[in-house]
C-alpha cells in the first residue's frame, strides 16, 4: 500500500494556480512491509514522509492580491484540515479537498483573473464568467474562515485498461463570519474526447439555509433548478441566479 502511495506522488505535479493531473496507467507494485526490526523502522520512516508530503501539499498557496479593494481580503482561510483522512481516503479525496481550498482562497481575494483561468475552456466558452463572478461577490456576505472537507465522487470511463474521461465532484460546507454555504465543484482531470473540459467545470455555491429547505421538502415540486452548463453558479430559493 506504502509503495503504492509512494508512486502515485511522484506522478502528482503541482502548479501554482490548481493542481493538475498526469493519468496513472500503470498499476504500481503493492509491497508487504515486515512488521518487527528493521521491517517496523522502515514502516515508519515511510509513513512520516507519506504525512509530510500530503501536509506540505494541502498548505496554503494564497497571495496578496489587490483586484477589488472594496472587499476585506483574508490572506487564507482556518481549513479543518484532516491530514489521515487525505491519506486514508486516497488520492480523489486528497486530490478534490486541497483544490477545493485552494478555489475557496481564490473566491476571498475576489481574484477575477486566476478564477476564470482554472475554469474549463468549455466552461468559459458557453457561460459569461465575469458576470457570474460578479454575482458571486454579491451573493456572498463576507469571506471564508473555515470549511469542512467531505468525501468526493467520482465519474472515470475506462476503454481496454485506459482512462479515457476521468472527474471528480466535491459539496463542502463553508462558513464566513456570518453565514454558511455549500459549495459544489466539479473537477474534470481527463477527457480525450474534448480536452477543453479539463479544468473545473463548474462551482455551484448556495446558501445553508436555502438547501436546507430542499432537504426538509424533498419532493420533485420544491427542488431548485440547477444549470445545465458549466460555469460559477449561485443558487437562490427559485434556481441558478442568472
Amino acid at each position: 500500500m506504502w509503495a503504492e502511495l509512494t508512486g502515485l506522488m511522484n506522478r502528482i505535479h503541482m502548479t501554482d494556480k490548481i493542481i493538475t493531473y498526469d493519468a496513472i496507467r500503470n498499476p504500481t507494485s503493492v509491497y508487504a512491509l515486515k512488521i518487527g526490526g528493521y521491517g517496523m523502522k522502515r514502516f515508519f520512516i515511510i509513513l512520516g514522509i507519506i504525512v509530510l508530503l500530503f501536509s506540505g501539499c494541502a498548505k496554503d498557496v494564497t497571495t496578496t492580491s489587490s483586484q477589488n479593494n472594496d472587499y476585506p481580503i483574508k490572506e487564507s482561510i482556518t481549513v479543518k484540515k484532516h491530514h489521515i483522512s487525505r491519506l486514508l481516503n486516497g488520492y480523489a479525496y486528497w486530490y478534490s479537498n486541497t483544490n477545493a481550498e485552494k478555489v475557496l482562497n481564490y473566491i476571498n481575494q475576489r481574484d477575477k483573473k486566476v478564477l476564470k483561468e482554472i475554469i474549463s475552456k468549455s466552461s468559459q466558452a458557453e457561460s459569461d464568467i465575469e458576470k457570474q463572478m460578479d454575482i458571486l461577490f454579491e451573493y456572498l456576505d463576507g469571506s471564508f474562515i473555515d470549511y469542512e472537507e467531505d468525501l468526493p465522487g467520482e465519474d472515470k470511463y475506462v476503454s481496454y485498461g485506459n482512462i479515457l474521461k476521468q472527474s471528480y465532484s466535491i459539496t463542502v460546507l463553508a462558513k464566513t463570519d456570518k453565514s454558511e454555504y455549500y459549495v459544489n465543484i466539479n473537477f474534470v482531470l481527463k477527457d480525450e474526447d474534448k480536452k477543453d473540459n479539463v479544468g473545473i467545470e463548474c462551482i455551484i455555491v448556495t446558501k445553508k439555509e436555502i438547501m436546507d429547505y430542499y432537504f426538509d421538502n424533498f419532493d420533485s415540486q420544491s427542488q431548485p433548478k440547477y444549470p445545465d452548463k458549466g460555469g460559477i453558479w449561485c443558487m437562490g430559493k427559485d434556481g441558478a441566479i442568472v
